[in-house]
């Protein structure tokens, strides 16, 4: 389904189950990273404060979709997207996204950040969060200009 879009992220759908997943705007510390769940953003690098972020669902994680999240981006724009350091990497995600030293923890669990810059706008298809039915945190898109 479409849904609104955010400052850096011009465009957004989302193909997974779970309803009222959505853009958020202004990342920030106590903010809620899910759409379903009392996961609270805490420790946030300074590259992602401020960024809009999709708030997912935590429900999704298991889901296989090679187009989850359809969303596009400004030129100038760089994406972030954290995966759970417990799972496999996608193959969308080591192919479009090169990995940073950065982390965040979610629910107590180390999330690794991997960054995507946009010389010019693009739309990006993001797929399935992992290939295996394994207790994980959902991945958490950020975009920052």
């Amino acid at each position: 389904t479409a849904a609104k879009v955010g400052r850096f992220i011009t465009s957004f759908s989302y193909s997974g189950p779970a309803a009222n997943v959505r853009v958020s705007t202004g990342a920030a510390e106590s903010f809620p990273v899910y759409v379903d769940s009392g996961d609270n953003f805490n420790k946030l690098p300074p590259q992602l404060i401020g960024a809009d972020y999709i708030q997912a669902a935590v429900a999704d994680r298991t889901y296989s979709a090679v187009d989850l999240m359809e969303f596009a981006v400004p030129a100038g724009a760089t994406t972030y997207v954290a995966h759970d350091d417990r799972l496999p990497r996608p193959t969308w995600l080591t192919q479009q996204f090169q990995p940073t030293p950065l982390k965040i923890t979610v629910a107590g669990k180390p999330m690794s950040v991997f960054q995507r810059p946009t010389a010019k706008a693009e739309s990006l298809t993001l797929g399935s969060n992992t290939g295996t039915p394994a207790p994980a945190n959902m991945y958490i898109v950020f975009v920052a200009k």
